[in-house]
């Protein structure tokens, strides 16, 4: 469970800000802890709201350990709640040039479709980006992930990248969600000539902890600089120790330090995109760079995803509202 909040801040229905997530969404928040026995009135009070829905995000967003019992009948309904909070549908980067554009790493189909919108965007020539960061770190893969990881392997089976044919021919393996995210790359973007590979220096590894010197790779993209951050695991309240969106946010501010203003593109995926944008707002404000024009967008939700992910995302956008009215 996230950590229980120092006191308690008064967050009736009108005091909660209407551009929040539970500000928008108070009656259709309130349908939906109808469907999954939470009561109704829940939804006008933050508090309360982030309480009852705190045991919803124990363990992974793709391994849930709550479990949900949702009768058939309530499927539709919870669906048509999903895309009115605007879970569902693909988010479009916006027209124009960006400083350094995102794209935040996840479990395997995600990386691809995440790199398939990317590609697909920048074919269109409406977008075009100073630079592109995959912001990746240090998380094995499930075991979930392999049928995705061995159609990629398929696809780029006469692919001439080096490192590639090490994986193919077992001299390399895919060891972390960065491993999963240039192998991805190199199926849905085609080729990416490696320029330099950085590594940390000193020891940073704590507990147990593998040592892992990989700090990032810089590629060249279609004449576009690419970098892969790969970003060490942090301790997790919810769920073993892994990085987080907040560590990659921290990690590429102190790697990339954006220029003052920069315009920087967030790519990921729903029904994640709001919460991993507040998540990443919360760490521009600790390093007092609201200066930045965040600017979020990304794939449509995976149609085969079932209740517990998307519940789990309403509990933490939840939890996400309730530290931005705190940290205010």
């Amino acid at each position: 469970m996230m950590p229980a909040s120092e006191g308690r801040i008064q967050t009736p229905e009108n005091k909660i800000p209407q551009e929040l997530f539970i500000g928008r969404n108070r009656l259709e928040l309130a349908d939906l802890f109808e469907i999954v026995d939470i009561p109704r009135e829940a939804a006008g009070n933050l508090d309360q709201a982030v309480n009852f829905t705190q045991p919803w995000v124990k363990g992974d967003h793709t391994q849930p350990q709550h479990k949900h019992f949702i009768g058939e009948d309530d499927r539709p309904r919870l669906m048509r709640l999903y895309e009115r909070f605007g879970m569902v549908d693909e988010v479009p980067v916006p027209n124009g040039h960006y400083d350094q554009l995102l794209v935040l790493g996840g479990i395997q189909r995600g990386n691809n479709s995440r790199l398939e919108f990317l590609n697909r965007t920048m074919k269109s020539g409406r977008v075009t980006a100073g630079q592109i960061i995959f912001l990746g770190g240090q998380r094995e893969p499930y075991e979930n992930e392999t049928d995705e990881i061995d159609e990629n392997l398929q696809q780029t089976a006469e692919h001439s990248d080096a490192w590639l044919k090490r994986v193919q021919e077992g001299g390399s393996t895919l060891k972390w969600e960065s491993d999963l995210i240039r192998l991805a790359a190199l199926a849905q973007l085609g080729n990416l000539t490696l320029k330099k590979l950085h590594l940390r220096l000193g020891n940073p590894y704590e507990g147990n902890r593998p040592p892992d010197p990989i700090k990032r790779y810089e590629f060249v993209w279609n004449g576009t600089p690419v970098s892969l951050l790969h970003t060490l695991a942090v301790e997790r309240p919810n769920g073993e120790p892994r990085h987080t969106t907040e560590a990659c946010i921290a990690d590429w501010l102190a790697t990339y330090q954006p220029p003052a203003s920069a315009r920087v593109a967030f790519v990921t995926a729903n029904p994640h995109i709001e919460r991993t944008a507040l998540s990443a707002q919360v760490v521009l404000r600790k390093h007092k760079r609201q200066d930045l024009e965040f600017i979020p967008s990304g794939t449509a939700a995976n149609p085969n995803l079932k209740e517990t992910f998307y519940l789990g995302e309403v509990a933490r956008l939840l939890y996400e509202n309730q530290r931005l009215l705190r940290a205010e």
